[in-house]
C-alpha cells in the first residue's frame, strides 16, 4: 500500500472517529429530546449512525482493495463522503 494511501486511509479514519464522538454526544441528546417527544431529533441521529456505518464500511473494503480497485472504489466513496459531511454539519448546526 503507498504511503500516499496510507495517509489518506488515516486521515479518513480520524474523521470518522471525531464523527462518531460527534454522534455519541447527539445519541445523549437524543435520549432526552425522545422524552419530550423530539422523534425528529431521534430519527436525524439514528440515519447519521447508520449512514456513518456505512461509510466505515466502505472506507475498510477500500483499504482491502487492490491498487487498481483503489481508485475505483475511492471515487465513489468520496461521493458518499461529501454527502456525509454535509449531513454532519446540518446536524450540527441544529443538534449542538
Amino acid at each position: 500500500m503507498s504511503e500516499t494511501r496510507n495517509a489518506k486511509i488515516a486521515n479518513l479514519k480520524a474523521r470518522l472517529d471525531e464523527w462518531n464522538a460527534d454522534l455519541d454526544r447527539w445519541e445523549a441528546k437524543v435520549a432526552q429530546a425522545k422524552a419530550e417527544g423530539r422523534r425528529e431529533y431521534v430519527e436525524r441521529v439514528e440515519t447519521l449512525r447508520w449512514k456513518w456505518q456505512d461509510l466505515r464500511r466502505k472506507l475498510s473494503e477500500a483499504q482491502e482493495a487492490g491498487a487498481g480497485a483503489w481508485e475505483q472504489l475511492l471515487e465513489g466513496f468520496e461521493d458518499a463522503w461529501r454527502n456525509l459531511k454535509t449531513a454532519f454539519e446540518k446536524a450540527r448546526s441544529e443538534l449542538d
